[in-house]
Protein backbone atom coordinates (compact mmCIF):
# COMPACT_ATOMS: atom_id res chain seq x y z
CA UNK A 1 0.00 0.00 0.00
CA UNK A 2 0.97 3.67 -0.19
CA UNK A 3 1.34 6.25 -2.96
CA UNK A 4 4.50 8.32 -2.69
CA UNK A 5 4.83 9.80 -6.16
CA UNK A 6 2.82 11.26 -8.98
CA UNK A 7 -0.60 11.75 -7.46
CA UNK A 8 -2.16 15.01 -6.34
CA UNK A 9 -1.54 14.20 -2.67
CA UNK A 10 1.07 11.85 -1.22
CA UNK A 11 -0.82 9.13 0.66
CA UNK A 12 0.92 6.95 3.21
CA UNK A 13 0.04 3.28 3.16
CA UNK A 14 0.02 1.02 6.16
CA UNK A 15 1.72 -2.23 5.36
CA UNK A 16 1.00 -5.15 3.06
CA UNK A 17 -2.28 -6.99 2.49
CA UNK A 18 -2.44 -10.76 1.94
CA UNK A 19 -5.13 -12.97 0.41
CA UNK A 20 -5.37 -16.74 0.81
CA UNK A 21 -8.60 -17.20 -1.19
CA UNK A 22 -7.54 -16.02 -4.64
CA UNK A 23 -8.20 -12.35 -3.94
CA UNK A 24 -11.75 -12.60 -2.57
CA UNK A 25 -10.77 -11.28 0.87
CA UNK A 26 -7.67 -9.49 2.13
CA UNK A 27 -6.05 -9.10 5.54
CA UNK A 28 -3.18 -6.84 6.65
CA UNK A 29 0.04 -8.57 7.68
CA UNK A 30 0.69 -7.59 11.32
CA UNK A 31 4.45 -7.62 10.70
CA UNK A 32 4.07 -4.72 8.25
CA UNK A 33 1.68 -2.47 10.17
CA UNK A 34 2.75 0.83 11.67
CA UNK A 35 1.94 1.88 15.22
CA UNK A 36 1.38 5.44 13.98
CA UNK A 37 -0.72 6.91 11.19
CA UNK A 38 0.50 8.06 8.76
CA UNK A 39 2.95 5.18 8.67
CA UNK A 40 6.63 6.04 8.86
CA UNK A 41 8.28 2.61 8.69
CA UNK A 42 9.73 0.66 5.74
CA UNK A 43 6.34 -0.61 4.53
CA UNK A 44 4.67 2.81 4.33
CA UNK A 45 5.27 2.94 0.56
CA UNK A 46 5.80 -0.12 -1.63
CA UNK A 47 6.37 -0.36 -5.38
CA UNK A 48 6.03 -4.09 -6.01
CA UNK A 49 5.31 -7.33 -4.12
CA UNK A 50 6.64 -10.46 -5.83
CA UNK A 51 5.89 -14.08 -4.92
CA UNK A 52 8.79 -16.27 -6.04
CA UNK A 53 7.27 -18.76 -8.53
CA UNK A 54 9.95 -21.41 -8.05
CA UNK A 55 9.96 -21.40 -4.26
CA UNK A 56 6.98 -22.13 -2.07
CA UNK A 57 4.40 -19.35 -1.84
CA UNK A 58 5.83 -18.31 1.52
CA UNK A 59 8.80 -16.56 -0.15
CA UNK A 60 7.90 -13.00 -1.12
CA UNK A 61 10.00 -9.97 -2.10
CA UNK A 62 8.83 -6.38 -1.61
CA UNK A 63 10.44 -3.38 -3.33
CA UNK A 64 9.92 -0.33 -1.12
CA UNK A 65 10.47 3.39 -1.34
CA UNK A 66 13.58 4.56 0.55
CA UNK A 67 13.97 1.27 2.45
CA UNK A 68 15.31 -1.07 -0.24
CA UNK A 69 14.31 -4.68 -0.91
CA UNK A 70 12.79 -6.95 1.76
CA UNK A 71 12.16 -10.71 1.79
CA UNK A 72 9.98 -13.05 3.82
CA UNK A 73 10.34 -16.84 3.77
CA UNK A 74 7.38 -17.53 6.04
CA UNK A 75 4.48 -15.86 4.26
CA UNK A 76 4.96 -12.45 5.84
CA UNK A 77 5.32 -13.33 9.51
CA UNK A 78 8.80 -11.79 9.51
CA UNK A 79 10.86 -9.78 7.02
CA UNK A 80 14.58 -9.42 6.34
CA UNK A 81 16.26 -6.60 4.38
CA UNK A 82 18.25 -8.20 1.54
CA UNK A 83 19.33 -5.14 -0.46
CA UNK A 84 19.34 -1.72 1.18
CA UNK A 85 18.82 1.61 -0.58
CA UNK A 86 17.26 4.98 0.21
CA UNK A 87 16.15 5.39 -3.42
CA UNK A 88 12.66 6.77 -3.98
CA UNK A 89 12.01 4.30 -6.83
CA UNK A 90 12.58 0.54 -6.83
CA UNK A 91 11.52 -2.58 -8.71
CA UNK A 92 12.03 -6.36 -8.55
CA UNK A 93 11.34 -9.24 -10.98
CA UNK A 94 12.17 -12.94 -11.24
CA UNK A 95 12.85 -14.76 -14.51
CA UNK A 96 11.61 -18.22 -15.50
CA UNK A 97 14.89 -19.81 -14.38
CA UNK A 98 14.61 -18.27 -10.90
CA UNK A 99 17.09 -15.42 -11.32
CA UNK A 100 16.11 -12.27 -9.43
CA UNK A 101 16.74 -8.72 -10.62
CA UNK A 102 16.26 -5.58 -8.54
CA UNK A 103 16.56 -1.93 -9.56
CA UNK A 104 16.91 1.34 -7.68
CA UNK A 105 16.91 4.84 -9.15
CA UNK A 106 19.55 7.31 -7.99
CA UNK A 107 16.86 9.84 -7.03
CA UNK A 108 15.94 10.01 -3.33
CA UNK A 109 13.28 12.69 -3.57
CA UNK A 110 15.72 15.38 -2.41
CA UNK A 111 17.27 17.44 -5.18
CA UNK A 112 21.04 16.96 -5.41
CA UNK A 113 21.12 13.83 -3.24
CA UNK A 114 22.21 10.48 -4.73
CA UNK A 115 20.82 7.21 -3.42
CA UNK A 116 23.04 5.03 -1.24
CA UNK A 117 22.57 2.22 -3.78
CA UNK A 118 21.34 2.69 -7.35
CA UNK A 119 21.35 0.70 -10.59
CA UNK A 120 20.46 -2.89 -11.54
CA UNK A 121 21.35 -5.95 -9.43
CA UNK A 122 21.14 -9.72 -10.02
CA UNK A 123 20.83 -12.64 -7.59
CA UNK A 124 20.26 -16.39 -7.81
CA UNK A 125 19.46 -16.88 -4.13
CA UNK A 126 17.90 -13.59 -2.99
CA UNK A 127 20.61 -12.81 -0.46
CA UNK A 128 23.81 -12.37 -2.50
CA UNK A 129 23.56 -9.69 -5.19
CA UNK A 130 25.80 -8.67 -8.10
CA UNK A 131 25.80 -5.16 -9.54
CA UNK A 132 25.07 -5.48 -13.29
CA UNK A 133 24.13 -1.83 -13.96
CA UNK A 134 24.44 -0.76 -17.62
CA UNK A 135 27.84 0.91 -18.03
CA UNK A 136 26.27 3.98 -19.66
CA UNK A 137 23.61 4.50 -16.96
CA UNK A 138 24.45 7.61 -14.92
CA UNK A 139 23.79 8.58 -11.31
CA UNK A 140 21.07 10.98 -12.44
CA UNK A 141 18.74 8.10 -13.29
CA UNK A 142 15.31 8.40 -11.68
CA UNK A 143 12.77 5.58 -11.96
CA UNK A 144 13.86 2.19 -13.39
CA UNK A 145 11.43 -0.60 -14.36
CA UNK A 146 12.34 -4.16 -15.32
CA UNK A 147 10.84 -6.88 -17.54
CA UNK A 148 11.76 -10.51 -17.99
CA UNK A 149 11.90 -12.13 -21.44
CA UNK A 150 9.89 -15.30 -20.74
CA UNK A 151 11.17 -17.24 -23.76
CA UNK A 152 14.78 -16.37 -22.89
CA UNK A 153 15.20 -16.30 -19.09
CA UNK A 154 18.80 -15.13 -19.42
CA UNK A 155 17.51 -11.80 -20.82
CA UNK A 156 15.73 -8.77 -19.37
CA UNK A 157 14.64 -5.31 -20.58
CA UNK A 158 15.29 -2.16 -18.56
CA UNK A 159 13.39 1.11 -19.12
CA UNK A 160 14.31 4.23 -17.15
CA UNK A 161 13.84 7.96 -16.91
CA UNK A 162 17.36 9.28 -17.53
CA UNK A 163 17.54 13.11 -17.42
CA UNK A 164 19.56 14.60 -20.30
CA UNK A 165 20.41 11.12 -21.62
CA UNK A 166 18.68 8.86 -24.14
CA UNK A 167 15.54 9.65 -26.14
CA UNK A 168 14.17 13.18 -25.70
CA UNK A 169 10.38 13.47 -25.67
CA UNK A 170 8.18 16.51 -25.22
CA UNK A 171 4.71 17.47 -24.05
CA UNK A 172 2.78 20.69 -23.45
CA UNK A 173 2.42 21.73 -19.79
CA UNK A 174 0.73 25.00 -18.79
CA UNK A 175 1.09 26.22 -22.34
CA UNK A 176 4.81 25.54 -22.50
CA UNK A 177 6.78 22.70 -24.08
CA UNK A 178 8.50 20.46 -21.53
CA UNK A 179 10.98 17.64 -22.07
CA UNK A 180 11.92 14.27 -20.60
CA UNK A 181 14.59 11.74 -21.50
CA UNK A 182 14.28 7.96 -21.31
CA UNK A 183 16.58 5.04 -22.00
CA UNK A 184 15.88 1.42 -22.96
CA UNK A 185 18.37 -1.44 -22.57
CA UNK A 186 18.36 -5.17 -23.19
CA UNK A 187 20.57 -7.34 -20.98
CA UNK A 188 21.77 -10.86 -21.81
CA UNK A 189 23.46 -12.94 -19.15
CA UNK A 190 26.30 -14.82 -20.84
CA UNK A 191 27.77 -16.70 -17.87
CA UNK A 192 27.37 -17.00 -14.12
CA UNK A 193 29.20 -13.73 -13.57
CA UNK A 194 29.00 -11.78 -16.82
CA UNK A 195 26.50 -10.31 -19.25
CA UNK A 196 26.18 -7.84 -22.11
CA UNK A 197 24.06 -4.72 -22.50
CA UNK A 198 22.51 -3.33 -25.68
CA UNK A 199 21.25 0.25 -25.62
CA UNK A 200 18.06 0.61 -27.70
CA UNK A 201 17.14 4.12 -26.54
CA UNK A 202 17.33 5.54 -30.06
CA UNK A 203 14.24 3.50 -30.95
CA UNK A 204 11.96 4.75 -28.15
CA UNK A 205 8.77 6.08 -29.83
CA UNK A 206 8.68 9.72 -30.89
CA UNK A 207 6.08 11.33 -33.17
CA UNK A 208 5.20 14.67 -34.72
CA UNK A 209 1.86 14.68 -32.90
CA UNK A 210 1.07 16.68 -29.77
CA UNK A 211 1.34 14.27 -26.80
CA UNK A 212 2.55 11.55 -29.16
CA UNK A 213 6.12 11.29 -27.80
CA UNK A 214 7.06 8.77 -25.13
CA UNK A 215 6.58 10.67 -21.86
CA UNK A 216 6.27 9.31 -18.31
CA UNK A 217 5.47 12.39 -16.20
CA UNK A 218 8.63 12.02 -14.17
CA UNK A 219 8.28 8.25 -13.96
CA UNK A 220 4.72 8.31 -12.61
CA UNK A 221 3.57 6.08 -15.49
CA UNK A 222 6.35 3.82 -16.72
CA UNK A 223 6.28 0.19 -17.86
CA UNK A 224 7.99 -2.35 -20.11
CA UNK A 225 6.70 -5.89 -20.74
CA UNK A 226 7.61 -8.73 -23.13
CA UNK A 227 5.14 -11.24 -24.54
CA UNK A 228 5.58 -14.83 -23.29
CA UNK A 229 4.63 -15.99 -26.81
CA UNK A 230 7.05 -13.84 -28.84
CA UNK A 231 10.21 -12.29 -27.44
CA UNK A 232 10.13 -9.60 -30.15
CA UNK A 233 6.70 -8.33 -29.05
CA UNK A 234 7.62 -5.67 -26.49
CA UNK A 235 5.28 -3.10 -24.91
CA UNK A 236 6.40 0.19 -23.36
CA UNK A 237 4.14 2.66 -21.64
CA UNK A 238 4.19 6.17 -20.27
CA UNK A 239 1.27 8.50 -20.81
CA UNK A 240 0.72 6.45 -24.00
CA UNK A 241 1.07 2.76 -24.84
CA UNK A 242 3.33 1.54 -27.67
CA UNK A 243 4.00 -1.85 -29.27
CA UNK A 244 7.13 -3.06 -31.03
CA UNK A 245 7.29 -6.27 -33.06
CA UNK A 246 11.09 -6.28 -33.31
CA UNK A 247 11.98 -5.65 -29.66
CA UNK A 248 12.68 -1.96 -30.39
CA UNK A 249 15.71 -2.87 -32.48
CA UNK A 250 14.52 -0.25 -34.98
CA UNK A 251 12.11 2.66 -35.37
CA UNK A 252 10.25 0.91 -38.20
CA UNK A 253 8.12 -1.62 -36.34
CA UNK A 254 6.59 0.18 -33.37
CA UNK A 255 3.02 1.49 -33.17
CA UNK A 256 1.10 3.86 -30.88
CA UNK A 257 -1.74 1.72 -29.46
CA UNK A 258 -3.24 3.52 -26.45
CA UNK A 259 -3.35 6.49 -24.10
CA UNK A 260 -3.75 9.91 -25.70
CA UNK A 261 -4.50 10.23 -29.40
CA UNK A 262 -4.16 12.77 -32.18
CA UNK A 263 -6.32 15.81 -31.29
CA UNK A 264 -9.65 15.56 -33.12
CA UNK A 265 -11.24 18.05 -33.33
CA UNK A 266 -8.31 20.42 -32.99
CA UNK A 267 -9.73 22.33 -30.00
CA UNK A 268 -9.77 19.17 -27.86
CA UNK A 269 -6.13 19.03 -26.77
CA UNK A 270 -6.69 15.89 -24.69
CA UNK A 271 -8.22 13.39 -27.10
CA UNK A 272 -7.86 9.78 -25.96
CA UNK A 273 -7.27 6.63 -27.96
CA UNK A 274 -10.66 5.01 -28.62
CA UNK A 275 -11.92 2.99 -25.63
CA UNK A 276 -8.63 3.46 -23.78
CA UNK A 277 -7.17 5.96 -21.29
CA UNK A 278 -3.86 7.81 -20.72
CA UNK A 279 -1.25 7.08 -18.02
CA UNK A 280 -0.12 3.46 -18.28
CA UNK A 281 0.91 1.37 -15.27
CA UNK A 282 0.89 -2.30 -16.30
CA UNK A 283 0.03 -4.80 -19.02
CA UNK A 284 -0.60 -8.53 -18.76
CA UNK A 285 -0.42 -11.02 -21.62
CA UNK A 286 -2.89 -13.90 -21.65
CA UNK A 287 -0.97 -17.10 -20.77
CA UNK A 288 -2.39 -19.19 -23.66
CA UNK A 289 -3.89 -16.73 -26.16
CA UNK A 290 -1.00 -14.92 -27.89
CA UNK A 291 -3.29 -12.16 -29.19
CA UNK A 292 -5.00 -11.13 -25.96
CA UNK A 293 -3.50 -8.52 -23.63
CA UNK A 294 -4.83 -6.60 -20.62
CA UNK A 295 -3.96 -2.97 -19.91
CA UNK A 296 -4.10 -1.16 -16.54
CA UNK A 297 -3.97 2.63 -16.43
CA UNK A 298 -5.49 5.66 -14.73
CA UNK A 299 -8.83 4.81 -16.35
CA UNK A 300 -9.05 1.25 -15.03
CA UNK A 301 -8.63 -2.08 -16.85
CA UNK A 302 -8.97 -2.72 -20.60
CA UNK A 303 -8.45 -5.73 -22.87
CA UNK A 304 -7.64 -6.22 -26.53
CA UNK A 305 -8.33 -9.46 -28.38
CA UNK A 306 -5.64 -8.74 -30.97
CA UNK A 307 -2.55 -6.95 -29.74
CA UNK A 308 -1.00 -7.40 -33.20
CA UNK A 309 -3.80 -5.67 -35.10
CA UNK A 310 -2.87 -2.73 -37.30
CA UNK A 311 -5.39 -0.70 -35.29
CA UNK A 312 -5.63 -2.20 -31.80
CA UNK A 313 -9.21 -2.23 -30.46
CA UNK A 314 -9.91 -2.15 -26.72
CA UNK A 315 -12.81 -3.17 -24.48
CA UNK A 316 -13.50 -1.55 -21.12
CA UNK A 317 -13.54 -4.13 -18.29
CA UNK A 318 -14.47 -1.76 -15.46
CA UNK A 319 -18.06 -3.09 -15.59
CA UNK A 320 -19.72 -0.32 -13.65
CA UNK A 321 -16.92 0.09 -11.10
CA UNK A 322 -16.94 3.87 -10.73
CA UNK A 323 -14.37 6.09 -9.03
CA UNK A 324 -15.66 9.33 -10.54
CA UNK A 325 -14.64 12.45 -8.62
CA UNK A 326 -16.29 15.73 -9.59
CA UNK A 327 -14.21 18.86 -9.14
CA UNK A 328 -17.23 21.03 -10.00
CA UNK A 329 -20.86 20.71 -11.13
CA UNK A 330 -23.44 23.19 -12.40
CA UNK A 331 -27.16 23.20 -13.16
CA UNK A 332 -29.03 25.77 -15.30
CA UNK A 333 -29.92 28.94 -13.43
CA UNK A 334 -31.34 31.23 -16.08
CA UNK A 335 -34.81 32.18 -17.33
CA UNK A 336 -36.70 29.30 -18.92
CA UNK A 337 -34.63 26.59 -17.25
CA UNK A 338 -35.75 26.89 -13.63
CA UNK A 339 -36.99 23.27 -13.52
CA UNK A 340 -34.36 21.79 -15.82
CA UNK A 341 -32.63 18.56 -14.80
CA UNK A 342 -29.56 19.19 -16.96
CA UNK A 343 -26.18 18.77 -15.24
CA UNK A 344 -22.61 19.53 -16.32
CA UNK A 345 -19.48 18.69 -14.36
CA UNK A 346 -15.70 18.41 -14.54
CA UNK A 347 -14.23 15.10 -13.37
CA UNK A 348 -10.77 14.37 -12.00
CA UNK A 349 -8.72 12.84 -14.86
CA UNK A 350 -11.90 11.99 -16.76
CA UNK A 351 -13.03 14.99 -18.82
CA UNK A 352 -16.13 17.23 -18.71
CA UNK A 353 -19.47 15.44 -19.01
CA UNK A 354 -23.01 16.65 -19.63
CA UNK A 355 -26.40 15.11 -18.78
CA UNK A 356 -29.17 16.38 -21.07
CA UNK A 357 -32.08 14.27 -19.79
CA UNK A 358 -35.15 16.18 -18.55
CA UNK A 359 -36.91 13.07 -17.28
CA UNK A 360 -36.85 11.64 -13.76
CA UNK A 361 -35.18 9.25 -13.30
CA UNK A 362 -32.57 10.14 -15.91
CA UNK A 363 -32.01 7.46 -18.52
CA UNK A 364 -29.99 9.20 -21.23
CA UNK A 365 -26.24 8.42 -21.19
CA UNK A 366 -23.95 11.29 -20.22
CA UNK A 367 -22.17 13.01 -23.11
CA UNK A 368 -18.48 13.89 -23.12
CA UNK A 369 -18.02 17.63 -23.73
CA UNK A 370 -14.23 18.00 -23.48
CA UNK A 371 -11.12 16.07 -22.51
CA UNK A 372 -8.35 16.17 -19.94
CA UNK A 373 -9.00 16.77 -16.26
CA UNK A 374 -12.46 18.32 -16.23
CA UNK A 375 -12.53 21.61 -14.33
CA UNK A 376 -14.98 24.51 -13.85
CA UNK A 377 -18.07 24.35 -16.08
CA UNK A 378 -21.22 26.48 -16.34
CA UNK A 379 -24.60 26.77 -18.03
CA UNK A 380 -25.23 30.32 -19.30
CA UNK A 381 -27.75 32.21 -21.40
CA UNK A 382 -26.57 32.36 -24.99
CA UNK A 383 -28.06 32.43 -28.48
CA UNK A 384 -31.53 30.96 -28.92
CA UNK A 385 -31.07 28.35 -26.20
CA UNK A 386 -28.46 27.82 -23.48
CA UNK A 387 -24.70 27.76 -23.90
CA UNK A 388 -21.81 26.24 -21.97
CA UNK A 389 -18.48 27.28 -20.55
CA UNK A 390 -16.17 24.41 -19.69
CA UNK A 391 -12.48 24.03 -18.90
CA UNK A 392 -9.67 21.55 -18.41
CA UNK A 393 -6.48 21.59 -16.38
CA UNK A 394 -4.10 24.55 -16.33
CA UNK A 395 -6.58 27.18 -17.38
CA UNK A 396 -7.86 26.02 -20.78
CA UNK A 397 -11.37 27.46 -21.15
CA UNK A 398 -13.90 26.79 -23.93
CA UNK A 399 -17.30 28.13 -24.94
CA UNK A 400 -20.03 26.07 -26.64
CA UNK A 401 -22.90 27.88 -28.39
CA UNK A 402 -26.05 25.81 -28.81
CA UNK A 403 -28.87 26.31 -31.29
CA UNK A 404 -32.60 26.50 -30.60
CA UNK A 405 -32.87 22.70 -30.35
CA UNK A 406 -30.04 22.52 -27.84
CA UNK A 407 -27.61 21.00 -30.34
CA UNK A 408 -24.13 22.46 -30.65
CA UNK A 409 -23.71 25.22 -33.24
CA UNK A 410 -20.00 25.86 -32.65
CA UNK A 411 -17.34 25.98 -29.96
CA UNK A 412 -14.12 27.89 -29.40
CA UNK A 413 -11.23 28.22 -27.00
CA UNK A 414 -11.34 31.51 -25.10
CA UNK A 415 -8.67 31.65 -22.32
CA UNK A 416 -6.26 34.62 -22.47
CA UNK A 417 -2.72 34.75 -23.79
CA UNK A 418 -0.48 35.90 -20.98
CA UNK A 419 -1.08 34.00 -17.73
CA UNK A 420 1.14 30.95 -17.24
CA UNK A 421 1.09 30.19 -13.53
CA UNK A 422 -2.41 28.72 -13.38
CA UNK A 423 -3.64 26.40 -10.67
CA UNK A 424 -4.09 22.85 -11.91
CA UNK A 425 -7.87 23.28 -11.55
CA UNK A 426 -8.07 27.01 -12.19
CA UNK A 427 -11.13 29.08 -11.24
CA UNK A 428 -13.10 31.43 -13.47
CA UNK A 429 -16.70 32.66 -13.21
CA UNK A 430 -19.26 34.25 -15.56
CA UNK A 431 -20.69 37.65 -14.62
CA UNK A 432 -24.06 37.01 -12.89
CA UNK A 433 -26.04 39.37 -15.15
CA UNK A 434 -23.86 39.63 -18.28
CA UNK A 435 -22.84 36.06 -18.99
CA UNK A 436 -20.84 37.01 -22.08
CA UNK A 437 -18.32 38.39 -19.57
CA UNK A 438 -16.14 36.12 -17.44
CA UNK A 439 -13.50 36.74 -14.76
CA UNK A 440 -10.46 34.50 -14.45
CA UNK A 441 -7.50 34.25 -12.07
CA UNK A 442 -3.97 33.76 -13.42
CA UNK A 443 -0.41 34.91 -12.67
CA UNK A 444 -1.49 36.72 -9.49
CA UNK A 445 -3.83 38.87 -11.55
CA UNK A 446 -7.54 39.02 -12.28
CA UNK A 447 -8.40 38.83 -15.98
CA UNK A 448 -11.67 39.88 -17.61
CA UNK A 449 -13.16 38.77 -20.92
CA UNK A 450 -15.43 41.64 -21.92
CA UNK A 451 -17.50 39.82 -24.54
CA UNK A 452 -17.14 36.16 -25.51
CA UNK A 453 -18.82 36.90 -28.86
CA UNK A 454 -15.74 38.89 -29.93
CA UNK A 455 -13.70 35.67 -30.20
CA UNK A 456 -14.22 33.92 -33.56
CA UNK A 457 -16.11 30.64 -33.67
CA UNK A 458 -13.74 27.68 -34.01
CA UNK A 459 -10.77 29.39 -32.34
CA UNK A 460 -8.42 26.64 -31.09
CA UNK A 461 -5.85 28.45 -28.95
CA UNK A 462 -5.42 31.12 -26.28
CA UNK A 463 -6.30 34.61 -27.49
CA UNK A 464 -5.81 38.32 -26.79
CA UNK A 465 -9.23 39.21 -28.20
CA UNK A 466 -11.57 40.77 -25.65
CA UNK A 467 -9.31 40.32 -22.59
CA UNK A 468 -7.80 42.82 -20.19
CA UNK A 469 -6.21 42.46 -16.76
Amino acid sequence: TGEIYGNSAQISGNGILKSTDNGVTWSPLPSTLSASIPATHQFAYTWRALVHPQRDSQQVYVATSRAGLYRTTNGGSAWTPVLSSNALFSDVIVTRNGTLYAAFGAFTGTQGAIASRWGVFRSTNGTTWTNVTPPDMKNTVKRIVLAEVPQHPEQIFVLAETPDEGAKGSTIYRGEERFEWHSLWKYTRTSADTGTWENRSANIPMTDEQRGDFYSQGGYDLLVKVSPHDSNLVIVGGTNLYRSTDGFTSTKNWKWIGGYWKPTPSFDKYSSYKDHHPDQHDVLFHPTDPKQMYSANDGGVYVTDDIRADSVAWRDLNRGYLTTQFYTVDIPNMPGFETSRKIIGGMQDNSVWFQNDEEEPTTTPWQRVGGGDGAYSYFVTGGLSYSLYYSSQQGRVYYVRNGITGKESYRKRIDPIGPKDYLFINPYVPHPTDQNTIYMAGDNQLWRLNDVDLIPAGNTDSTLIGWDS
